[in-house]
């Protein structure tokens, strides 16, 4: 499940435009759904919940990346270039997810300043602005689904793997609000700004 989400994610999301990101939504969200056994129960693992974690960090990365080079943040988006490739290569574990959590908080932060500062895009800025949000609005719904879906990864894993999922999951809770958070001040930017939106930004707003 892991190889085949990060795998779609890599080669189709990435290239997603304003215009054609809207169908991405539906069948990321499907995918996203842990698969369920013959009694319906969910059967999520530990490998399962890193690969729906790895594919919402590519999403988000992708879109920091748009906004920091948007607001001109270089120093940022030589640490979310970097941070792509390692996510692009597949390889995430517990320690890898907070590492890849802090540094996404961080940006945020530093883009959250030039939004609250109301800082003037350019022309080449505002084409960043909107490359950034079909990233952005997947990236974030993905995000939402981690902490249900990390309840389920523990139930379903090792003893070995419960223990790391636990720790994980300890401070989930206040990084998706961070995400959610940042995914609203974003968007509500860009509308001022009169940056176009996806065009179901505003109902993914709204279920959030």
């Amino acid at each position: 499940m892991k190889r085949f989400l990060v795998a779609l994610i890599a080669t189709t999301a990435l290239c997603a435009s304003t215009a054609d990101a809207q169908g991405l939504f539906g069948q990321l969200q499907k995918m996203a759904q842990p698969q369920s056994n013959s009694t319906g129960g969910q059967v999520l693992n530990a490998a399962g919940f890193y690969g729906l974690f790895l594919a919402a960090r590519i999403e988000m990365n992708q879109a920091q990346i748009e906004l920091a080079e948007a607001f001109d943040l270089k120093d940022q988006v030589t640490l979310l270039q970097t941070e792509q490739t390692r996510l692009q290569g597949g390889a995430l574990d517990a320690n890898g997810l907070k590492e890849s959590t802090v540094l996404s908080n961080n940006v945020d932060a530093a883009i959250q300043d030039k939004i609250q500062q109301k800082a003037v895009l350019s022309d080449e800025g505002k084409k960043h602005y909107q490359a950034a949000m079909p990233h952005l609005v997947i990236g974030t719904l993905l995000t939402v689904k981690l902490i249900a879906e990390g309840k389920s990864a523990i139930e379903s894993s090792s003893m070995i793997e419960k223990i790391a999922l636990i720790a994980a999951l300890k401070d989930m809770p206040g990084f998706v609000r961070s995400v959610v958070s940042s995914y609203k001040m974003v968007f509500t930017y860009g509308k001022e700004n009169n940056i176009q939106m996806p065009a179901n930004a505003s109902d993914a707003l709204g279920t959030l």
